[in-house]
């Protein structure tokens, strides 16, 4: 997880904030930084993180990319009521 995030992540900075640390997009996904949105409907951290329901077994998770590093954090057991983008592949 220590590098996975700058995998994930598009280059540059055009949409993240500088310094965009560890972004290679080595993987082609081409991670953006959407933030996400509050319990409250507020949305928070965009340019600064990339926010993705992550449906690992049945806990409801988040999968979280930073400007600032190339890690990969992912959260568990959090609210529905929290706002976060999906990725949707074609078959």
């Amino acid at each position: 997880n220590s590098v996975a995030g700058g995998k994930l992540k598009e280059t540059g900075t055009i949409n993240w904030t500088t310094p965009n640390s560890g972004a290679t997009n080595e993987t082609g996904f081409k991670a953006l930084p959407g933030g996400q949105r509050a319990i409250n409907t507020n949305y928070v951290n965009v340019n600064y993180k990339g926010v993705w329901w992550g449906g690992i077994g049945n806990s409801n998770s988040l999968i979280t990319l930073s400007y600032d590093d190339d890690d990969l954090e992912i959260m568990y057991y959090l609210s529905r009521n929290l706002g976060a983008s999906v990725r949707c592949l074609k078959d």
